[in-house]
């Protein structure tokens, strides 16, 4: 626990050479360490070393297969790795998994503006919006999905309904 402990304090400092070594001596002695294998794809993430941080996320996500952050920094390393059909694909079977998971959703949708399968984002937010009523930041991301492609009436409402529900979000307000 010690290198790994010491791992998060060098990474989170940005000193990601001594980090990823003390992560990698934490794995060494527990092979099974998912926090050490986690954090160090977060690390390799960070550092843009994308192959390698797919490589330890999908460790972890071997390890623990309801890990939704795992699978959610898979999505997104693929994402930022130009693996665009991976990315979709993973992120689909994490919310397939976990439906309440909002993270996946979110990125999801940025993904299909990128590719302009903004049907496939509506349909992501239209779940999303049914099945948490009552989260604003969903109702904000949705409302920044739809000005984003310019149906600017239904952001206005979801920007509303997202102030209705937290009338201190002042990034909605601004949005109106």
């Amino acid at each position: 626990i010690a290198y790994y402990n010491y791992g998060r304090l060098h990474f989170i400092l940005g000193n990601y050479k001594l980090g990823k070594d003390l992560f990698l001596k934490a794995i060494n002695i527990d092979p099974y360490y998912i926090d050490a294998i986690y954090n160090l794809g977060n690390l390799l993430f960070e550092t843009k070393n994308y192959s390698d941080a797919i490589k330890y996320y999908n460790n972890a996500i071997s390890i623990d297969t309801y890990f939704m952050k795992a699978y959610h920094n898979l999505g997104l390393t693929y994402y930022k790795n130009k693996q665009l059909n991976d990315a979709i694909s993973i992120l689909k079977t994490s919310i397939q998994i976990d439906p309440t998971y909002i993270n996946s959703y979110i990125t999801l949708s940025q993904i299909c503006l990128e590719t302009e399968n903004t049907k496939l984002a509506e349909d992501i937010f239209d779940k999303l919006l049914i099945q948490k009523p009552n989260e604003p930041n969903i109702f904000f991301e949705a409302g920044n999905f739809y000005f984003r492609i310019k149906n600017y009436p239904k952001a206005e409402l979801l920007y509303n309904k997202t102030i209705e529900l937290d009338n201190f979000f002042y990034r909605a307000y601004n949005n109106l």
